[in-house]
């Protein structure tokens, strides 16, 4: 029986001096890049072009230099063009927000069988996917099945991405154990070379965020302006972005195609960039909401006018209605209820139109605030009931829990008690529903007595 043939992995072309410049900069030896795993004769011969390394060589080098892969590789080198699958098409999905025809596209590819590379990249994108629609449970699975193969892969930068992503999860499960895990992943971020600028700020904005809900509102601002000035240096790169775009489709056109696959993936990387000015947008408006709550009303004016700016300037729509929304909520807390209401009927128009419920349900809050300072107490019933049935319909307890605690404490200053008991009850009901049933009983017992 003939002995089988191990195929040469092919060896790939490096950039001249990458090798060399990296192990001087990390200041190690041959031996010390070489260690057990290679010789150091093997380290020489691609330091002085005399050999080119396989991938797993040159992963074990960059691993050991602390260098992104491609560092080492040459310009020159064609962007693989191999696979069949599209993902350019789910990446616009994605960039789009048409998040359910995205998990349709990446479910109809996961049935079908694909190298495991492709399977995972899948899985990141339908994880991706779920969580931008804020089901935890359903991406879950995805993002844990995708960062597995780049652990075994040894594919850093991947991996981190995914744990980006991941930590989502035990926030919106309400895990104790959120902050934790997201720390570890900014951790993990921090250690790579270069670190992923996009990555890392969505990581310290989940952080911000897990400060936001526990009202840890210190913490919070330090780590949204950290963010802020992370993010700052993404400077027009939508007209970079459409350039590189036209490049690659004016090299399709001459028929080089390795080109335009290169400028193609250059442009598609801009706009993934480009999403984070959205993301800017989104954690002004967060740490708006922490000084707000430190009463440094000022400056939270300056973060909400930037965000906003920053939205109208890549129009788009999804997220305007929360700063429209925070902007009520300023002038509500400077007591200019006008313009509160002026900002919040705004954020109402814009949340129906986009189909944003919950959205929806907060500005009918700040309209029945605004309506309860100026004593219009049907208004204020008219709004709130709006609120509670939207947010009751979608099933968001904790949000219901904070509609009714504000309903209540508005009753009460009205002189409304038995109303305020009522809505304190279903406080009680929704939040720790042991007690209303222990109270129940005593009631009972009482009435029998």
């Amino acid at each position: 029986m003939p002995v089988p043939v191990r195929r040469r992995l092919p060896g790939l072309r490096v950039r001249p001096g990458a090798v060399k410049r990296a192990r001087a900069e990390a200041g190690l030896s041959l031996a010390g890049v070489a260690r057990g795993d290679l010789s150091r004769t093997a380290i020489f011969l691609i330091e002085t072009e005399k050999s080119n390394p396989t991938l797993p060589t040159l992963e074990l080098i960059a691993d050991r230099t602390g260098k992104p892969l491609d560092y080492f590789l040459d310009d020159e080198v064609p962007v693989p063009t191999g696979s069949p699958i599209d993902y350019l098409e789910i990446e616009q999905l994605l960039a789009g927000e048409a998040l359910e025809r995205a998990i349709e596209v990446t479910a109809e590819l996961l049935a079908k069988r694909w190298p495991r590379a492709d399977v995972a990249r899948l899985n990141f994108l339908k994880g991706q996917a779920h969580i931008r629609r804020a089901d935890a449970e359903k991406a879950a699975p995805h993002l844990l099945a995708a960062r597995e193969y780049y652990e075994a892969s040894a594919d850093k930068p991947m991996v981190v991405e995914c744990l980006s992503w991941e930590i989502h999860v035990p926030f919106l499960l309400e895990d104790p154990q959120a902050l934790a895990v997201a720390e570890i992943a900014l951790q993990r971020c921090r250690q790579l070379k270069p670190v992923p600028v996009p990555t890392e700020v969505r990581i310290m904005s989940r952080i911000a965020g897990i400060h936001l809900f526990q009202r840890n509102w210190p913490d919070a601002v330090r780590i949204y302006e950290e963010a802020v000035e992370r993010l700052g240096s993404l400077k027009d790169m939508s007209r970079m972005a459409k350039v590189y775009a036209e490049l690659g489709m004016a090299y399709r056109e001459m028929g080089q195609l390795d080109l335009s696959a290169r400028y193609s993936q250059k442009s598609i990387a801009l706009h993934e960039m480009l999403r984070d000015q959205y993301s800017i947008a989104m954690v002004e408006n967060n740490l708006a909401l922490a000084l707000m709550n430190m009463k440094n009303f000022n400056l939270a004016q300056e973060h909400l006018d930037h965000s906003l700016e920053l939205l109208e300037g890549i129009g788009r729509e999804r997220g305007k209605s929360h700063v429209l929304l925070s902007i009520a909520e300023l002038h509500y807390n400077r007591s200019q209820l006008e313009q509160a209401q002026d900002f919040a009927t705004r954020g109402l128009a814009l949340a129906r139109r986009l189909r944003e419920r919950a959205t929806e349900a907060e500005a009918h809050q700040w309209l029945g605030r605004v309506a309860a300072a100026n004593g219009n107490a049907e208004t204020t019933d008219r709004e709130f009931e709006s609120a509670l049935e939207i947010l009751g319909s979608l099933k968001l307890g904790e949000r219901l829990v904070q509609a009714h605690a504000a309903y209540a404490q508005i009753l009460e200053e009205r002189g409304d008690l038995v109303a305020a008991n009522h809505h304190l009850k279903q406080v009680l009901a929704a939040s720790r529903p042991d007690l209303v049933a222990r109270a129940s009983a005593e009631d009972l017992e009482r009435q029998l007595a």
